[in-house]
């Protein structure tokens, strides 16, 4: 089940506190981007490359549908990440992060 990002969740991401990963593609992004999101393809989690943020901050996926965003958690969880949530598809992110 996706995790619900709650209030103080998304005040945490805009103050910089945690991080929300959008692991969509780059042409995906081109199409709609979230403002509060860094882009990291999970291509690049596939291949070994992970983004150089603190393995114990909060970090929230998400993708298009889901099914990549669940992917990305689970390789940052073999890698050491302890606080990675999928959060799901990009419409389910407030839209104030948007």
């Amino acid at each position: 089940m996706d995790h619900v990002l709650n209030n103080e969740e998304v005040e945490a991401i805009k103050a910089g506190r945690s991080y929300l990963i959008d692991v969509r593609s780059s042409g995906e992004v081109a199409e709609k981007s979230c403002k509060f999101a860094m882009h990291w393809d999970v291509q690049q989690m596939v291949e070994g490359r992970f983004p150089n943020i603190p393995k114990d901050r909060p970090i929230f996926l998400f993708c298009r549908s889901g099914s990549r965003s669940s992917t990305a958690q689970r390789l940052l969880g073999a890698q050491g990440y302890t606080d990675a949530h999928d959060i799901g598809s990009i419409d389910s992110i407030p839209a104030e992060l948007l």
